[in-house]
């Protein structure tokens, strides 16, 4: 055993070494590894994370090498000692390995180590009828039974135990309804059509709609910060993706009063590295893969066939959470699978749900386990993402439905923000040459990074309720989730909000809009990892629960370079920092872009600036806002 114990160590070294001398390197300009190595290490909760990592690690060694020492031993047996055991050794492992690699390219295409050849039917088949024979055969040999029972142990537990049968309470007589909000990352909303999203455009139909909605910075964690706050970013804070919770105000959200009137708390996301919502805002469970830096780390390790395989076998999962079921480590990701998980994590009972859900497979690269565009150009491959989320947004609806949760329910359908793939379309008509970055958060003049759906139902038993005097022309948030939400329930929360609930909003309102960092592109508009990687990995430190934070030190810093705008009716007034202040008009329905000093309506601009003055009044001196400075709008409002 102590034999195949080394084997299997040498083994996983060799897989380690080549893919580790394959891999593209990250140049950390401007960031000194040794301090970054110092504050993980300073973090026990990094320690513990790297501590079970290796040792899901051992186990998935010790585990390779009692499955050979069976094989090798039975094989030793069946020849009747006629075979050396140098020979059977060798010959387990030739199985083993082979195995391993065909498997692994079978499950999982687009690892390192996948391949056609792998795969092959007869080389596959071959392989795992072999290993399959020489494990089986230990009960007619009366030899390794115990061993055998310790190797198929854990796939009984990952896949031959049925599920457990869901019991269902009759949610239409508890006191409050379930509340359901399913976000989906980085739609653009122009394809909202049965082409693309078929169920995503058939619930709109049928539900209240509110096409004119915006976020206030396109970024996953500011977006769902506004959600569950009912406040701007400028309010609560959360300004950029992996916001210090230490500069958040966790108290006042829909979570935390939903609590308080006895709700069971879920959040769900597949991909947590730029968004570490957890239960610090009230949330009992969060489902997903650890929001952390051993998540960054470890999951890159998935390409190793010795740990992607074991690694998604519960026992191991247990050490090992960051390989499966995380949208980050998109080559072992399943939109199915992690469907099943999150369904199965769900616990029905007496007590009323709130289930925040967001499926971020249409954020770059737009791909999954076994994605079907990589001969597509960027555009079409988001395409496939986006119509494999639609999917995954009816199954997790079927589910809700076929368990009666939607009876007496709220459900939301909503986007955090859009997607731009600096296209002509993507940026209005004369942009005077304007920056055309593609992504998110980039340009606020970028309509399509901006615009987010907002759709939803409410159902009374199960029975679509008709909502009438929402004014569907009038421009909405995301802040305006909450309180709709609060203020469906019949539930009066002690504190005021930035958003509305949509029944009560009768007039246009001003709605702030601001940038977030910039990530680095190619000439083609893809994301350039290893320059973005380099570019902000200064800008993080790591935070006591083991997570990437900003520094607080660079917060007034990176406040200076956002672009700022307001929205008002179908007018957006926007100011570049970087192309000195410049000041834009946009009309939001003709899709037009006007210089501010050429824009002929003075009245209408001098407005527009004034509010939006006033709304960042707070900041305008620290971040050097310099057309209020420059106007009589700084007097006004300081």
């Amino acid at each position: 055993m102590l034999k195949n114990i080394f084997i299997s160590f040498t083994v996983f070294l060799l897989f380690l070494y080549l893919w580790f001398i394959n891999i593209s390197p990250f140049n950390f300009k401007g960031t000194s590894i040794k301090d970054k190595l110092e504050d993980a290490f300073s973090s026990s909760s990094f320690i513990i994370e790297t501590t079970l990592f290796s040792i899901g690690i051992i186990l998935s060694i010790a585990f390779f090498a009692l499955l050979n020492h069976i094989i090798s031993t039975n094989m030793k047996v069946i020849s009747k000692q006629t075979l050396s055991l140098p020979f059977c050794t060798f010959t387990s492992w030739v199985i083993s390995v082979c195995s391993l690699l065909g498997v692994s390219s079978y499950l999982y295409p687009e690892l390192f180590y996948s391949h056609e050849a792998w795969k092959s039917p007869f080389f596959l088949y071959t392989c795992i009828f072999m290993g399959f024979f020489f494990l089986t055969i230990s009960f007619w040999l009366k030899k390794n039974r115990l061993n055998f029972i310790i190797i198929v142990t854990p796939f009984i537990l990952s896949y031959l135990i049925p599920t457990i049968s869901i019991s269902y309470s009759n949610h239409s007589q508890l006191n409050h309804k379930n509340v359901f909000i399913i976000g989906i990352d980085s739609l653009n909303t122009n394809l909202l059509k049965t082409e693309y999203t078929p169920f995503i455009s058939e619930f709109i139909k049928s539900a209240t709609y509110l096409p004119n909605s915006y976020t206030h910075v396109a970024r996953t964690f500011p977006s769902w910060m506004s959600i569950l706050s009912g406040d701007y970013p400028l309010t609560n804070k959360a300004r950029l993706n992996l916001t210090d919770f230490e500069r958040i105000n966790v108290e006042k959200s829909l979570p935390y009063y939903l609590k308080q009137a006895g709700y069971t708390n879920y959040f769900s996301l597949d991909e947590r590295r730029f968004s570490h919502i957890d239960d610090r805002l009230f949330f009992d469970s969060t489902i997903g893969p650890p929001a952390t830096v051993g998540e960054f780390i470890f999951s890159k390790l998935l390409d190793i066939p010795l740990l992607v395989i074991t690694s998604d076998l519960v026992i191991f999962n247990f050490f090992m959470p960051q390989i499966h079921n995380n949208r980050a480590a998109w080559q072992t990701y399943s939109p199915e699978k992690y469907n099943e998980k999150l369904k199965n994590s769900i616990d029905i009972d007496n007590t009323p749900i709130f289930l925040s859900s967001h499926f971020t497979l249409p954020h770059w690269p737009y791909k999954s386990s076994h994605n079907e565009s990589n001969n597509k150009d960027l555009y079409d491959k988001y395409l496939e993402a986006v119509k494999h989320v639609d999917t995954q947004v009816q199954d997790l609806i079927s589910f809700l439905q076929a368990n009666g949760l939607l009876e007496n329910s709220i459900l939301f359908l909503l986007t955090d923000h859009g997607e731009s793939f600096a296209r002509e379309e993507d940026m209005p008509a004369n942009n005077f040459n304007l920056v055309n970055l593609a992504g998110h958060g980039t340009s606020i003049v970028s309509k399509p990074q901006f615009n987010v759906l907002i759709s939803f139902k409410e159902f009374k038993g199960s029975f679509e309720v008709s909502h009438t005097g929402i004014n569907s022309n009038l421009n909405y948030a995301l802040t305006d989730v909450a309180p709709t939400i609060l203020d469906m329930l019949g539930l009066n929360p002690t504190t005021t909000f930035d958003g509305d609930s949509v029944f009560k909003v009768k007039s246009q309102r001003l709605l702030p809009v601001e940038s977030s960092l910039k990530p680095m592109f190619d000439k083609s508009g893809n994301l350039n990892v290893s320059g973005t990687v380099a570019k902000n990995a200064s800008l993080f430190e790591m935070n006591t629960l083991g997570q990437l934070v900003l520094k607080e030190s660079l917060y007034p810093t990176i406040m200076k370079e956002k672009q700022r705008g307001v929205i008002y009716g179908k007018w957006q007034l926007s100011i570049y920092p970087e192309l000195d202040n410049a000041i834009f008009i946009t009309n939001l329905e003709s899709y037009k872009l006007y210089n501010y000093d050429s824009f002929d309506n003075n009245e209408l601009k001098k407005f527009l600036l004034s509010k939006l003055c006033t709304l960042y009044a707070p900041e305008i001196i620290q971040s050097n806002i310099i057309p209020c400075l420059n106007t009589k709008n700084f007097l006004e409002v300081s």
